[in-house]
């Protein structure tokens, strides 16, 4: 039916020339190729002289020879980059041809469709050849803008290159990747997202503090949830590292909305960098929530019973005045 309807269009248009000029057709190179009715498009695609579609469409209809001789006229990245692939593979009619496969991968990538790196990462990956695969799934990983497709090589990329990497080498990519540039793509702030979990992993917590304290506003976007990790994973040793290197004031400064007095909350309640004070981590948990902190609910809960009602009642009397209420306030709460 896509055949006839084809035909019966270009009479159509013929009848049409013989009394007024000829409109513009709807069925293009371009509308025919995306709706991947490729024979059909074939012959307005030799006509606009595309040749990385009529590279493709080639290659659909396991034709090398046309495929290899369109491609190489387009003389894109690219391109070069699809004929790569069905040589190195041996596909779409193409007898395998390793070298020259991999030959013209290198030349795409070269010129800048690096997600064709992956491709020879996962063929240096196979010859055990760990150096030269981190260096091409690295290349499609770094991916600056770029294409849908791109981006998906450079997801796939991710996974097997930190399957490569040693301890030395992957904390040193995540720490150069929570830094994503001013104008980041979403790759580029996923890439980013994905770097601070993983840094979550590998620092201790004296790694993570200088983390945290090395921050700027420029690269402030993880420090909410380094922050948050140290308190939450190594509590006892965070109160530690911070006394040993008086930095208590510069953490608790550091520390995002909420956070800040979340931590200074289990300070009074555990004992640990303040003295033990029920009320006062009520009074600073009651802040920590209304603050946006997750787990302040959970706080106050652990520990109300701890607390007389009067108690309770003058640490939300106090809660509302801050974190750190005027002796006024404190005096009036107490009435």
């Amino acid at each position: 039916m896509s055949k006839l309807k084809s035909y019966l269009s270009a009479a159509s248009l013929f009848i049409c020339t013989m009394v007024v000029p000829a409109p513009a057709s709807a069925e293009t190179c371009d509308s025919l190729f995306y709706d991947q009715l490729y024979t059909e498009a074939l012959p307005l695609c030799l006509k606009a002289k595309d040749n990385f579609k009529l590279g493709f469409i080639y290659s659909t209809l396991n034709n090398c020879l046309m495929m290899k001789h369109h491609y190489r006229l387009d003389g894109s990245s690219s391109a070069k980059g699809n004929m790569g692939m069905r040589l190195i593979y041996g596909t779409r009619g193409c007898e395998k041809d390793v070298p020259s496969g991999i030959m013209l991968l290198e030349e795409a990538v070269e010129g800048g469709s690096v997600g064709f790196g992956k491709f020879l990462g996962q063929h240096y990956s196979a010859l055990n050849n760990t150096k030269m695969a981190k260096f091409y799934y690295r290349k499609s990983v770094d991916i600056k803008g770029g294409t849908d497709w791109g981006v998906v090589r450079a997801r796939e990329s991710y996974v097997e290159l930190i399957k490569l990497f040693n301890k030395k080498e992957l904390k040193k990519f995540y720490l150069e990747k929570i830094k994503p540039p001013v104008n980041a793509t979403d790759w580029e702030q996923e890439l980013a997202s994905k770097a601070i979990n993983g840094l979550k992993g590998i620092l201790d917590t004296e790694e993570k503090l200088s983390l945290l304290l090395e921050s700027t506003a420029s690269n402030a976007k993880y420090k909410c949830e380094i922050g948050e990790n140290l308190y939450n994973s190594d509590f006892q040793g965070l109160v530690v590292e911070l006394k040993k290197q008086n930095k208590t004031t510069a953490f608790t400064n550091s520390l995002c909305k909420g956070d800040k007095e979340y931590f200074l909350g289990k300070t009074f309640e555990n004992g640990l960098g303040n003295k033990e004070d029920f009320q006062e981590a009520y009074r600073l948990y009651l802040i920590a929530g209304a603050n946006g902190n997750e787990y302040a609910k959970a706080a106050r809960d652990r520990i109300r019973d701890q607390l007389a009602p009067e108690q309770v009642k003058e640490a939300v009397c106090l809660a509302d005045y801050g974190i750190e209420p005027s002796y006024f306030n404190k005096v009036r709460c107490k009435f």
